[in-house]
């Protein structure tokens, strides 16, 4: 039993040094790549979100996007599509980390593209289905890339997320300790960590990948209804029945094509 357990704490320990070399090869990796000079407008034209104009991208003789129109501008921002349809590609383009499509993708009336990325960045928040997380404790993590937040904000957007639970103590909750597989945590509290970190951010916009695919149905709604309240510019990548009856669509992704709704 004794020489078992030993084997388990060797096992897992190999896990998590695997991560870390993972982890320190995507960085070798962002270090090797052409750094292109930012670009950060001063003025930005007399119009919010972004404004896509018969945007169309085809990899390896596929059609992956097809003439998207629209506008994802204030208030709540519905992209559908199911898996393997584009949504991914899409929130790319949208934050210039994919350039090979045609047609003109705007931000704030700025045409996106690397360059613009940092600025894009600095004013929008994403939130992916798969967030990298940082060794440390539950709060490291949702406070990662997040500026100045206090400890009242915080526990009220654990609270939010549902991690506190009657009679247990936010303080304790969020010293939890966490190493960077995450090992322990469920696909819903990754994906929670997710959404908690880029609410903490603070930006005018806010992207979500896939909120409500590892949450049950009542955590995901009551977050999406608190962010349509708090948010400036909600998008919501999604294939969520509910929420696209209650919202609209604005972009509805096919399999092999796209075509903007106009709502």
């Amino acid at each position: 039993t004794l020489f078992t357990l030993q084997l388990h704490l060797l096992a897992g320990t190999l896990f998590n040094l695997q991560a870390h070399l993972i982890s320190l090869n995507d960085g070798i990796k962002y270090i090797e790549e052409d750094i292109k000079e930012q670009y950060h407008p001063k003025h930005h034209a007399d119009v919010e979100g972004f404004t896509l104009t018969g945007v169309t991208l085809a990899k390896d003789n596929r059609t992956i996007l097809n003439n998207i129109n629209g506008q994802l501008m204030s208030g709540v921002n519905i992209i559908s599509g199911k898996s393997g349809a584009g949504k991914t590609t899409l929130i790319n383009i949208l934050l210039g980390l994919e350039e090979s499509h045609t047609g003109t993708a705007l931000y704030r009336g700025h045409r996106i593209s690397e360059a613009l990325t940092e600025h894009i960045l600095s004013e929008v928040s994403v939130a992916p289905q798969k967030p990298v997380l940082v060794s440390g404790t539950l709060e490291d993590n949702l406070l990662y890339g997040a500026d100045d937040v206090c400890q009242n904000r915080l526990k009220e957007i654990v609270e939010l997320l549902g991690f506190t639970r009657q009679g247990t103590d936010a303080d304790a909750l969020l010293a939890t300790v966490i190493d960077v597989a995450g090992s322990g945590l469920s696909g819903g509290e990754r994906q929670r960590i997710a959404i908690g970190r880029a609410i903490l951010r603070d930006k005018p916009t806010l992207i979500l990948d896939e909120p409500t695919a590892a949450l049950d149905e009542r955590t995901a709604h009551k977050i999406v209804e608190w962010l349509a309240l708090h948010t400036r510019n909600l998008i919501i990548v999604t294939h969520d029945e509910k929420l696209k009856k209650k919202y609209g669509i604005k972009i509805e992704l096919n399999e092999t094509t796209a075509d903007s709704v106009q709502v």
